[in-house]
């Protein structure tokens, strides 16, 4: 996941209580730090042989820090690097 308010903060958000609340979510920078990892992404697929057709699929844990992330990750998919997924065929 991208920075967290609870990394910054160095205190551990791991309680259950704590799961599909908003609390200790991304920062500013973790979401570009998601966004970002969209290239990551598509060039892991790349190099994995990703072919048109092919389902990405996103699995996240139930805690604000990763939805976000991974929110901010189809963020730039979708916008950074729509060309690219196109191109892909994914």
């Amino acid at each position: 996941h991208g920075q967290s308010t609870a990394n910054i903060a160095e205190i551990i958000s791991s309680s259950r209580s704590l799961a599909y609340s908003e609390e200790h979510g991304l920062t500013a920078l973790g979401y570009e730090q998601g966004r970002q990892s969209a290239t990551t992404l598509l060039d892991l697929l790349q190099q994995e042989g990703a072919k048109a057709g092919d389902t990405v699929i996103f699995v996240s844990s139930p805690f604000a820090r990763a939805r976000q992330t991974a929110e901010a990750c189809l963020d730039g998919l979708r916008d950074d690097n729509k060309n690219r997924v196109r191109e892909m065929g994914l």
